[in-house]
């Protein structure tokens, strides 16, 4: 399409706002070579490359830095990092020691809710209740 169609008026607007995307090709091809032809001889892409006024404020002001070589302090390692001959953690005697212990602290005290429930639990006429029932229990040998 050389000459491309003159659209005036209301549609003007809205088809000017397709131009830039799919219906390009209704500009005509005098207009397309010519916006290649000012592409292709631009010098800079700098306007369209974007964050570049964010970077360029940057590299100002990491060049501008000064260090002062008083207040700047280095490093330095005296001899070799040493390497222990025994792992510092799990202390297996610790871990065992412990475990003999909540573990009878553990048994013990269950052994102590088993003894007070026998004792409660098996006086004579002794009531209890269970799942709402009220239970009577006597102990073996008591009529």
């Amino acid at each position: 399409m050389e000459n491309p169609p003159v659209i005036s008026g209301q549609d003007a607007e809205q088809i000017s706002a397709f131009m830039a995307g799919g219906l390009t090709y209704m500009r005509g091809a005098k207009a397309l070579r010519a916006e290649l032809n000012g592409l292709e001889e631009r010098a800079s892409d700098d306007p369209f490359i974007p964050e570049l006024r964010n970077l360029e404020e940057e590299y100002d002001r990491y060049t501008s830095m000064q260090a002062d070589p008083g207040k700047v302090a280095v490093f330095w390692q005296d001899g070799e990092t040493e390497i222990p001959d025994e792992p510092i953690k799990p202390k297996r005697v610790l871990s065992l020691a412990l475990g003999i212990v909540l573990g009878g602290m553990f048994g013990l005290f269950i052994a102590l809710i088993r003894l007070m429930l026998n004792n409660v639990l098996l006086q004579p006429d002794y009531l209890i209740i269970l799942r709402g029932w009220v239970v009577k229990v006597r102990r073996a040998g008591d009529s």
